[in-house]
């Protein structure tokens, strides 16, 4: 990606505010996205040669290869199937570095600033510590079955109990890539 891009567009949030960052965003994301999308072109390619580099090279590409292959129209079911594989691999690879990065902070114990929602403070938010915040964004990555709704209110129980209370929890989830569930049977949202 062009740095001189990257500043540009962020100078301009600055001038322009949040308004503009959606489109900024987009603008930012269409550049990044422009070279894996010409290797997927290559990737489907009629020339052996050259459809074989450009595979070797977008299987190398990592999580910048997920949104150009899954939006490439191929026509030979061999390529809708390999361009798929290769969505799939990048996305569980991201999602096994992701998950690697948020078990190295089960063990910080650093309490976060207390969050502010508008100006008033209604009700008071449970102290929260950074190895809170990742057991609870693991639980949301890796259990994909639980709905939005049940997250937030497991997240919710999780936060109502006390640090002694939380630890063995992550300690658990450490231990036996488990994690607990805090609501009662036919709580689910």
């Amino acid at each position: 990606m062009d740095p001189g891009l990257l500043e540009r567009t962020l100078k301009k949030l600055i001038e322009e505010r949040e308004g503009e960052a959606e489109s900024a965003a987009a603008e930012l994301l269409a550049e990044a996205r422009q070279d894996p999308r010409g290797v997927v072109e290559f990737c489907l390619s009629s020339n052996q040669a050259l459809a074989a580099a450009a595979q070797n090279l977008l299987l190398n590409l990592g999580e910048t290869i997920i949104v150009p292959a899954i939006e490439a129209k191929p026509v030979i079911p061999d390529d809708k199937v390999w361009l798929a594989q290769a969505a799939v691999e990048a996305e569980l690879g991201l999602r096994k570095r992701l998950a690697e990065h948020l078990k190295s902070l089960l063990g910080d114990g650093t309490l976060l600033p207390p969050r502010q929602k508008g100006r008033r403070v209604e009700r008071s938010e449970p102290p929260v510590r950074v190895c809170d915040q990742a057991y609870l964004e693991l639980r949301r990555l890796l259990n994909l079955g639980e709905s939005r709704g049940s997250q937030i209110l497991e997240a919710d129980r999780y936060l109502e109990l006390t640090f002694e209370e939380r630890n063995p929890h992550i300690q658990r989830l450490k231990a036996t890539q488990q994690w607990s569930n805090l609501l009662e049977e036919g709580e689910e949202v």
